[in-house]
């Protein structure tokens, strides 16, 4: 007698994975662009600059010796993706009680500290200061997602894709740096991987964690806490006490500045 043919389940899953792959993982391309919707209803270029507050502690890496840790009762960053542009008004007090205020910015290559908000002071010291500050716009939550779909514009294939244990990886290179970042399963970022070489530690890993998202306003998403790690080490413990998409901010790049550069605003990008 002939027996009915029946299949397990997963026989049936095997052959559904068999006939259609893009169930079994879905394409960098999708996944990019859940990340940008999951991050802001328009997408992440909908979201031009940012600005937050954070309160939290620090650890500096010295060449010899502990590192140096700070406490920082606030701090106030504005981003501009666009440019791309940064300005950081910030205190941190060492173990010592002592506080020191200070504010930066930066617009493209261009690096300058001001007095107040808008007066410039002096250059930055060296380029790797203004590196820093741009490897921070692009390893916030929405620089992330904004750099890798620049980057897949750029080339198609400039963003690879990995799945484990249920979350997405989209790994590329950014300013010549390797960059990978992961997915929670809302598709927001949870962590950001970038292969640095720090002035101190060298060759490292430099990484952001992300947790505790929130919906600050018109369906744009942002984490409430903060954790920076340099080679594995904590470096900043952040949290987010207020956040706004697309703020009034100005990145007027000083003349002194503007001459280095060859006398233009747009050269110094």
């Amino acid at each position: 007698m002939r027996r009915a043919g029946f299949l397990t389940a997963g026989a049936v899953a095997l052959l559904a994975l068999a006939a259609f792959p893009a169930l079994a993982q879905p394409s960098a391309k999708a996944a990019l662009e859940a990340a940008s919707t999951a991050l802001a209803p328009g997408g992440v270029k909908s979201v031009a600059g940012i600005q937050y507050v954070v309160s939290g502690t620090a650890a500096t890496p010295t060449p010899s010796g502990p590192w140096i840790e700070t406490t920082i009762p606030e701090a106030r960053i504005t981003m501009s993706y666009t440019l791309p542009g940064r300005r950081s008004q910030n205190e941190r007090i060492d173990a010592a009680g002592k506080s020191v205020k200070a504010i930066s910015a930066i617009n493209g290559k261009a690096g300058w500290v001001e007095s107040a908000v808008g007066v410039f002071a002096a250059p930055l010291p060296d380029p790797e200061a203004v590196a820093l500050r741009t490897r921070f716009i692009w390893g916030s939550p929405h620089g992330v997602i904004w750099a890798a779909t620049l980057a897949a514009e750029q080339n198609p294939q400039a963003v690879a894709l990995s799945v484990k244990d249920g979350k997405t990886t989209l790994s590329f290179v950014w300013n010549g740096e390797p960059t990978r970042v992961v997915l929670n399963r809302l598709n927001l970022p949870e962590a950001v991987l970038v292969d640095i070489t720090d002035p101190v530690l060298g060759k490292i890993v430099g990484e952001t964690h992300y947790s505790g998202y929130r919906d600050w306003g018109g369906g744009v998403f942002y984490p409430s806490v903060i954790i920076q790690r340099l080679g594995g080490r904590i470096a900043e413990t952040l949290a987010v006490s207020a956040f706004v998409a697309n703020p009034p901010a100005s990145y007027a790049i000083p003349e002194s500045l503007r001459a280095q550069c060859g006398g233009s605003a747009a050269s110094c990008r």
